[in-house]
């Protein structure tokens, strides 16, 4: 096994372990707010006619990825039976289609977000691994591309149905 690959498998373990401890929904939804308030947000839904403010989109979206609700589905159902995404979203419930929409247009800043938000968990928790920034950005970069990924999976599938 090679030093690189040994060192991918440690930062995996890291973020798998950060991000599946359990924090409390006040403090995760602090979090949240603040990933989301410090990305530059530059797209719109405009093609579709959207039931949901733009702004609760953001949150909702970034909340669900981050807690691994996918599917636009899953966070079309979340935001009728999940109290803190039905939280999220002021009893507004968004469309598949509005959700992928919103997705497509704002890819790169739901990474932003996500990586924002996942770097906060790591500061939040101590962890026994000791990484340099570029290696913690990297790992959570990744992680945030990879949960984007699965969802335009999950959609994809599901349309294939």
């Amino acid at each position: 096994m090679s030093i690189a690959t040994a060192m991918s498998d440690v930062q995996n373990v890291a973020l798998s372990e950060v991000l599946s401890i359990s924090i409390r929904n006040d403090k995760l939804l602090q979090f949240v707010f603040d990933a989301v308030y410090h990305v530059e947000w530059v797209h719109t839904v405009n093609s579709v006619d959207s039931e949901i403010p733009e702004a609760a989109l953001r949150t909702v979206l970034t909340y669900c990825y981050a807690t691994r609700i996918l599917s636009s589905a899953e966070i079309e159902e979340a935001a009728v039976h999940d109290h803190v995404v039905r939280y999220l979203c002021a009893n507004d419930h968004p469309s598949r289609e509005v959700i992928r929409e919103f997705r497509r247009r704002n890819h790169a800043e739901l990474v932003k977000a996500l990586t924002r938000l996942f770097s906060m968990l790591f500061a939040s928790r101590p962890s026994k691994f000791e990484f340099t920034e570029l290696l913690r950005f990297h790992n959570v970069h990744s992680e945030a591309e990879r949960r984007i990924a699965r969802a335009i999976q999950a959609d994809t599938a599901a349309m294939d149905d």
